[in-house]
């Protein structure tokens, strides 16, 4: 995909410019400034609802003289040397083998994307102790030879480099730029009101190991118990579907929002509808709504990769 082919992220970010300002509260906005500062930069993802990711280790030598680094390096002798070893990536899992995680799901559909092959390492929220090697807390962390590193934007940024011949996630400079106004938009404005709409039913399907930790971590930051959470989702839907209307607008007279051909800005917000079909059997967007036509386009991509994956019911 060529920087011209990339008109639908340029309507995109008008659009949500323009609604930022008409519709939102100074408040809104000032977030939303906040959340875009370096965001093409290292160590720039602001993860969302259900992660919070320490600085980058990407690309560090495993030699390199430092306890994170030392941690890697200790690891990857143990997975059998040096030589280059597949991709693997450590994704979060709920109950039933749910892969639910939005950030895990956007390097999911990078991977795919570019035609690469990795292996998908399940993990609890409560297993931190599975990627310490990375210096991370969270995922998605990467491990591909002597590479390890976390944020899904990052590794993103990292197979776009590594991987030059494969199909291009960004299309070029400017369409990186642009995407990158559509990852702050989707972590600053979608995934909060979209966390709203699920979290009593994501805590209906996490592992029971999970539950203990899931409950105090999200009722301290939502201020709130999971069971009044779950008395506010009508209204929560009643939010979303207002915070929708740059992306509904955009896929009225656009079929993908890269423009002519889907690229990582599609599966950055993809990935967000993806976590709640996974986890919540809630309708957040009926048929007949473009953003639900895009979302079957989605699911088809890469063979129906994503309908591969069971709705919650």
């Amino acid at each position: 995909m060529s920087d011209e082919g990339f008109r639908g992220g340029v309507l995109f970010t008008e659009i949500v410019a323009n609604h930022l300002y008409s519709n939102n509260s100074p408040t809104m906005r000032n977030r939303f400034r906040q959340k875009t500062v370096q965001v093409h930069g290292p160590r720039s993802e602001i993860q969302g609802p259900s992660a919070r990711l320490t600085d980058n280790t990407s690309n560090r030598p495993p030699n390199f003289d430092s306890s994170p680094a030392r941690r890697y390096d200790d690891h990857h002798n143990a997975c059998g040397g040096r030589g280059k070893m597949t991709i693997k990536i450590y994704d979060l899992c709920g109950a039933d083998d749910r892969r639910f995680s939005p950030f895990c799901w956007r390097v999911r559909m990078a991977l795919a994307h570019k035609g690469l092959e990795a292996e998908f390492v399940p993990m609890r929220f409560t297993e931190k102790d599975k990627i310490a090697f990375a210096d991370s807390k969270t995922v998605p962390v990467l491990v591909d030879g002597e590479t390890a590193m976390n944020q899904s934007w990052d590794i993103a940024d990292y197979l776009e480099q590594t991987y030059p011949d494969a199909p291009s996630l960004f299309g070029g400079d400017a369409g990186r730029a642009l995407t990158g106004f559509i990852n702050a938009w989707t972590n600053a404005t979608l995934h909060p009101v979209l966390i709203r709409c699920v979290i009593a039913e994501v805590f209906d399907r996490i592992d029971e190991a999970d539950k203990a930790y899931f409950r105090e971590d999200r009722e301290k930051r939502f201020g709130k118990t999971i069971e009044e959470l779950r008395e506010e989702q009508n209204g929560a839907l009643e939010k979303l579907d207002g915070a929708l209307t740059p992306l509904r607008t955009i896929l009225k007279s656009e079929e993908w929002i890269a423009g002519d051909a889907p690229a990582f800005a599609d599966h950055l917000i993809f990935s967000a509808f993806q976590w709640c079909r996974i986890m919540s059997p809630t309708e957040i967007v009926k048929p007949g709504d473009p953003i639900h036509g895009w979302r079957e386009r989605m699911l088809d991509l890469f063979d129906g990769m994503g309908r591969g994956f069971k709705a919650a019911a």
